[in-house]
């Protein structure tokens, strides 16, 4: 909804439900324990760390990169 009404990629975590950022993870999974209605979807974009350097999210579908807004570093 948020991504649609305003371009924005990345969201405050705690804004709603689904807003998280989870920085520092060392596993290569993450378990989202959190129910959606029927009908209802969720996506994340995941950054990585490479020396000392977080990764960017991406590219959109018309090639322009995915700003973060809430980057963990």
């Amino acid at each position: 909804m948020i991504l649609r009404s305003s371009g924005t990629y990345t969201q405050a975590p705690g804004s709603n439900i689904l807003a998280i950022r989870a920085c520092g993870l060392t596993d290569t999974w993450y378990e989202d324990t959190t129910s959606l209605a029927p009908g209802r979807s969720a996506f994340y974009l995941v950054t990585g760390v490479a020396n000392g350097v977080e990764s960017s999210l991406g590219t959109s579908t018309n090639s322009a990169p995915r700003v973060n807004t809430n980057p963990c570093q």
